[in-house]
C-alpha cells in the first residue's frame, strides 16, 4: 500500500488497483484537493460534498457504521459532529481521525482504534487537535506509526507547524514524499512517526 498526503486531512491510499480519498475537501476552509480519481472516498465531517472534489463515482462513506467495498474495510464511529474511522487496506489497520478536535477518545471510540497499525491524527491546534491532544491519543492507541496531519502548511493557516509536535512527543521520525508500507515493513517495538510532504 501506498500513503500520500495531500494537505489539511486529506491523504490517498492507494492499494492493489483500489484507490481511497480521505477528506478531499478541508470543511473549515473550504479548500479542496487537485481533482483525482478514487473508488471511495472518506470523509470525517458531513458537512462538505466530498465526491464532488474526486473524479468519477465513488463510494462516499461519511457516517458511523460499518463498511467492506472492494476488500476495504471501514468502521467509522462517531467523535461529536465528525466521524473517525479504522480502516483496513492490505491487512494493516489505519486510525483516520480526519479533522477532529478531541483531547481524548472515548471508551466507544478507543474500542474501535486501539492497537492501529497506523495512526493518521491532526496536531496542528486551532479548529483541530493540538500537539498535546495528540500525544495523549498516541498513548491510547499505541501505534507502530504516526503520520501527523492538519498542521501549517504552504497556505493554511491558525494552525501550528509540525515541530510543536514533533518537540512534544519524541520519537525516531523521518521525512518522505510518499510511504510505501506492507503489514511485514511495520515497525516491531516503538512508535515511529513518518512526515510526509503535501
Amino acid at each position: 500500500m501506498q500513503i500520500q498526503w495531500l494537505g489539511y486531512s486529506a491523504f490517498r491510499f492507494q492499494s492493489d488497483g483500489t484507490t481511497v480519498i480521505t477528506d478531499p475537501v478541508d470543511a473549515r476552509s473550504g479548500t479542496k484537493i487537485n481533482k483525482q480519481g478514487a473508488a471511495i472516498v472518506i470523509a470525517s465531517n458531513r458537512d462538505t460534498d466530498p465526491a464532488s472534489a474526486v473524479i468519477g463515482s465513488p463510494f462516499t462513506i461519511e457516517a458511523p457504521g460499518e463498511y467492506e467495498v472492494k476488500s476495504v474495510f471501514v468502521q467509522g464511529v462517531a467523535a461529536g459532529a465528525s466521524t473517525i474511522y479504522g480502516i483496513t487496506i492490505d491487512d494493516v489497520y489505519i486510525a483516520f481521525l480526519g479533522s477532529v478536535a478531541i483531547k481524548e477518545l472515548s471508551d466507544s471510540q478507543l474500542s474501535v482504534l486501539e492497537g492501529s497499525d497506523i495512526l493518521i491524527l491532526p496536531v496542528g491546534g486551532g479548529p483541530v487537535s493540538s500537539a498535546k491532544d495528540a500525544v495523549a491519543i498516541i498513548n491510547q492507541i499505541e501505534p507502530r506509526l504516526v503520520i501527523p496531519s492538519h498542521y501549517r502548511a504552504s497556505g493554511s493557516k491558525g494552525l501550528d507547524g509540525v515541530e510543536v509536535f514533533l518537540k512534544e512527543y519524541s520519537a525516531p521520525h523521518e521525512e518522505m514524499d510518499k510511504l510505501k508500507i506492507s503489514r511485514k515493513d511495520l515497525p516491531q517495538d516503538d512508535t515511529r512517526i513518518v512526515i510526509l510532504k503535501p
